[in-house]
Protein backbone atom coordinates (compact mmCIF):
# COMPACT_ATOMS: atom_id res chain seq x y z
CA UNK A 1 0.00 0.00 0.00
CA UNK A 2 1.40 3.52 -1.20
CA UNK A 3 1.45 5.98 2.24
CA UNK A 4 -0.80 8.96 1.22
CA UNK A 5 0.35 11.19 4.37
CA UNK A 6 1.72 10.92 8.19
CA UNK A 7 1.35 12.69 10.89
CA UNK A 8 3.53 12.47 14.17
CA UNK A 9 1.71 12.42 17.41
CA UNK A 10 3.33 12.97 21.23
CA UNK A 11 2.33 11.49 24.17
CA UNK A 12 3.58 11.20 27.29
CA UNK A 13 5.01 7.57 28.91
CA UNK A 14 4.26 6.06 32.41
CA UNK A 15 8.00 8.46 33.40
CA UNK A 16 6.10 11.68 32.14
CA UNK A 17 8.66 11.78 29.14
CA UNK A 18 7.75 13.01 26.26
CA UNK A 19 7.57 10.41 23.25
CA UNK A 20 6.48 10.90 19.27
CA UNK A 21 4.19 8.65 17.60
CA UNK A 22 3.91 7.83 14.30
CA UNK A 23 0.21 8.21 12.57
CA UNK A 24 -0.06 7.28 8.95
CA UNK A 25 -2.80 6.65 6.39
CA UNK A 26 -2.52 4.63 3.13
CA UNK A 27 -3.59 6.01 0.21
CA UNK A 28 -7.33 4.51 -0.84
CA UNK A 29 -7.88 2.40 -3.58
CA UNK A 30 -10.80 1.03 -5.60
CA UNK A 31 -12.12 -1.90 -4.44
CA UNK A 32 -13.49 -4.61 -6.71
CA UNK A 33 -17.00 -4.16 -5.73
CA UNK A 34 -16.64 -0.52 -7.01
CA UNK A 35 -16.58 1.23 -3.80
CA UNK A 36 -13.25 2.20 -2.12
CA UNK A 37 -10.98 1.14 1.24
CA UNK A 38 -8.48 3.11 3.00
CA UNK A 39 -6.55 2.18 6.04
CA UNK A 40 -4.22 3.70 8.66
CA UNK A 41 -1.80 2.68 11.10
CA UNK A 42 -0.56 3.53 14.63
CA UNK A 43 3.20 3.13 15.40
CA UNK A 44 3.18 1.19 19.12
CA UNK A 45 2.12 1.58 21.75
CA UNK A 46 -1.02 1.96 20.43
CA UNK A 47 -0.80 0.15 17.38
CA UNK A 48 -3.38 -0.79 15.31
CA UNK A 49 -2.65 -2.08 11.69
CA UNK A 50 -4.75 -2.95 8.70
CA UNK A 51 -7.68 -1.52 9.49
CA UNK A 52 -10.06 -0.90 7.12
CA UNK A 53 -12.63 2.41 6.43
CA UNK A 54 -14.70 2.46 2.84
CA UNK A 55 -16.63 4.82 0.99
CA UNK A 56 -17.98 5.74 -2.40
CA UNK A 57 -15.48 7.47 -3.54
CA UNK A 58 -11.46 8.11 -2.51
CA UNK A 59 -12.36 11.40 -1.00
CA UNK A 60 -15.07 9.62 1.58
CA UNK A 61 -12.79 6.70 1.86
CA UNK A 62 -10.23 8.95 3.57
CA UNK A 63 -12.76 11.00 5.64
CA UNK A 64 -14.01 7.89 6.94
CA UNK A 65 -10.39 6.45 7.48
CA UNK A 66 -9.67 9.56 9.48
CA UNK A 67 -13.05 9.21 12.20
CA UNK A 68 -12.46 5.36 12.86
CA UNK A 69 -9.15 6.48 13.94
CA UNK A 70 -9.63 9.09 15.93
CA UNK A 71 -12.77 7.04 17.69
CA UNK A 72 -9.96 4.16 18.04
CA UNK A 73 -7.61 6.43 19.34
CA UNK A 74 -9.46 8.08 21.96
CA UNK A 75 -10.70 4.81 23.25
CA UNK A 76 -7.91 2.81 23.87
CA UNK A 77 -5.95 2.59 26.95
CA UNK A 78 -3.08 4.88 27.32
CA UNK A 79 -3.87 6.89 24.70
CA UNK A 80 -5.14 9.90 26.96
CA UNK A 81 -1.89 11.77 26.92
CA UNK A 82 -2.26 12.30 22.79
CA UNK A 83 -1.61 15.70 21.33
CA UNK A 84 -1.27 17.00 17.69
CA UNK A 85 -0.08 20.75 17.47
CA UNK A 86 -1.16 20.73 21.20
CA UNK A 87 -4.78 19.92 19.73
CA UNK A 88 -6.17 16.80 22.46
CA UNK A 89 -8.30 16.04 18.70
CA UNK A 90 -4.87 15.62 16.96
CA UNK A 91 -5.95 17.43 14.81
CA UNK A 92 -8.64 14.17 13.40
CA UNK A 93 -12.04 14.74 12.29
CA UNK A 94 -14.92 13.64 14.57
CA UNK A 95 -18.58 12.09 13.28
CA UNK A 96 -20.91 14.65 13.93
CA UNK A 97 -24.26 16.63 12.92
CA UNK A 98 -24.36 18.27 9.45
CA UNK A 99 -24.75 21.81 10.06
CA UNK A 100 -21.17 24.11 9.01
CA UNK A 101 -20.53 27.52 9.76
CA UNK A 102 -19.60 29.96 6.75
CA UNK A 103 -15.89 29.72 6.16
CA UNK A 104 -14.00 32.60 4.04
CA UNK A 105 -13.71 31.21 0.48
CA UNK A 106 -10.06 32.27 -0.81
CA UNK A 107 -9.43 33.30 -4.52
CA UNK A 108 -8.68 31.49 -7.62
CA UNK A 109 -5.20 31.52 -8.65
CA UNK A 110 -4.13 30.51 -12.16
CA UNK A 111 -3.10 26.63 -12.20
CA UNK A 112 1.01 26.78 -12.10
CA UNK A 113 1.41 23.37 -13.08
CA UNK A 114 2.80 20.15 -12.27
CA UNK A 115 -0.34 19.58 -10.04
CA UNK A 116 -0.75 16.42 -9.46
CA UNK A 117 -4.28 15.60 -9.21
CA UNK A 118 -5.17 13.44 -5.99
CA UNK A 119 -8.99 12.79 -6.37
CA UNK A 120 -12.05 13.42 -8.29
CA UNK A 121 -15.73 13.32 -7.64
CA UNK A 122 -18.43 13.61 -10.02
CA UNK A 123 -20.68 16.40 -8.75
CA UNK A 124 -24.59 17.37 -9.83
CA UNK A 125 -25.10 21.37 -9.99
CA UNK A 126 -28.98 22.81 -11.36
CA UNK A 127 -28.88 25.40 -13.62
CA UNK A 128 -31.54 28.12 -13.53
CA UNK A 129 -34.16 25.85 -15.24
CA UNK A 130 -33.46 23.11 -12.34
CA UNK A 131 -31.75 20.60 -15.07
CA UNK A 132 -29.01 19.19 -13.44
CA UNK A 133 -25.34 19.49 -15.20
CA UNK A 134 -22.35 17.36 -14.54
CA UNK A 135 -19.04 19.57 -13.01
CA UNK A 136 -16.21 17.77 -11.48
CA UNK A 137 -14.62 18.18 -7.84
CA UNK A 138 -10.34 18.06 -8.51
CA UNK A 139 -8.30 17.75 -5.19
CA UNK A 140 -4.84 17.68 -6.19
CA UNK A 141 -2.29 15.70 -4.12
CA UNK A 142 -0.58 18.41 -0.78
CA UNK A 143 2.51 20.32 -1.26
CA UNK A 144 5.02 20.84 1.28
CA UNK A 145 6.08 24.38 1.04
CA UNK A 146 8.11 25.14 4.24
CA UNK A 147 8.73 23.00 7.49
CA UNK A 148 4.97 23.31 8.84
CA UNK A 149 3.19 24.62 6.26
CA UNK A 150 1.31 23.06 3.52
CA UNK A 151 -1.42 23.62 0.08
CA UNK A 152 -3.62 21.33 -0.86
CA UNK A 153 -5.71 22.70 -4.30
CA UNK A 154 -9.08 22.22 -5.40
CA UNK A 155 -10.56 23.38 -8.14
CA UNK A 156 -14.26 22.93 -9.97
CA UNK A 157 -14.52 21.30 -13.48
CA UNK A 158 -15.23 21.87 -16.47
CA UNK A 159 -15.11 25.36 -16.48
CA UNK A 160 -12.64 26.41 -13.83
CA UNK A 161 -10.67 23.36 -13.97
CA UNK A 162 -7.44 25.51 -15.00
CA UNK A 163 -8.49 27.98 -11.51
CA UNK A 164 -7.27 26.57 -8.44
CA UNK A 165 -8.16 27.65 -4.53
CA UNK A 166 -5.72 26.46 -1.79
CA UNK A 167 -6.44 25.05 1.63
CA UNK A 168 -3.50 24.87 3.93
CA UNK A 169 -2.09 23.53 7.17
CA UNK A 170 0.81 22.38 9.25
CA UNK A 171 0.92 19.18 7.46
CA UNK A 172 -0.50 16.95 4.54
CA UNK A 173 -3.78 15.88 6.17
CA UNK A 174 -4.66 19.49 7.57
CA UNK A 175 -4.15 20.69 4.47
CA UNK A 176 -6.62 18.04 2.93
CA UNK A 177 -8.97 18.54 5.31
CA UNK A 178 -8.63 22.55 4.90
CA UNK A 179 -9.14 22.21 1.39
CA UNK A 180 -12.20 19.78 1.50
CA UNK A 181 -14.17 21.88 3.92
CA UNK A 182 -13.29 25.04 1.48
CA UNK A 183 -14.95 22.91 -1.70
CA UNK A 184 -18.07 22.31 0.93
CA UNK A 185 -18.31 25.85 1.55
CA UNK A 186 -17.70 26.47 -2.57
CA UNK A 187 -20.25 24.22 -3.24
CA UNK A 188 -22.87 25.29 -1.42
CA UNK A 189 -22.32 28.50 -3.15
CA UNK A 190 -22.99 27.11 -6.54
CA UNK A 191 -26.55 25.15 -4.87
CA UNK A 192 -29.83 26.06 -4.27
CA UNK A 193 -29.43 25.79 0.01
CA UNK A 194 -30.45 22.24 0.58
CA UNK A 195 -30.19 20.65 -2.80
CA UNK A 196 -29.09 17.30 -3.52
CA UNK A 197 -28.40 15.56 -6.59
CA UNK A 198 -31.31 12.44 -6.86
CA UNK A 199 -30.02 8.91 -6.80
CA UNK A 200 -30.85 8.28 -10.03
CA UNK A 201 -28.47 10.80 -11.50
CA UNK A 202 -25.40 8.95 -10.25
CA UNK A 203 -24.16 12.26 -9.43
CA UNK A 204 -22.51 13.48 -5.56
CA UNK A 205 -22.82 16.67 -4.06
CA UNK A 206 -20.30 17.53 -1.44
CA UNK A 207 -22.60 17.33 2.35
CA UNK A 208 -20.25 14.09 3.73
CA UNK A 209 -17.08 16.56 3.04
CA UNK A 210 -15.83 17.88 6.43
CA UNK A 211 -17.02 21.12 8.21
CA UNK A 212 -14.29 23.29 10.01
CA UNK A 213 -14.53 24.91 13.34
CA UNK A 214 -11.20 26.83 14.62
CA UNK A 215 -8.86 23.83 13.29
CA UNK A 216 -11.07 20.93 14.28
CA UNK A 217 -13.26 19.45 11.72
CA UNK A 218 -16.40 17.74 12.09
CA UNK A 219 -17.72 15.25 9.21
Amino acid sequence: MDILATRILNYSDENGSEKALVFTVFEPAEAEHGDWACSYDFDPPISRRNVVARGVDFIQAFLHCLVIARSYMETTQGSGSLRWQGMRDCGLPESGDSSCPPLEIPATEDDPGGLEILATRKLGIPDENGLVREAVLVVYRPLQESADRWRCGFAFGPDEVARVRYGTGADAIEALLDALSLARTAFDTMVPKGWAPSEEAELLDCSDLPCKIGRSFRV
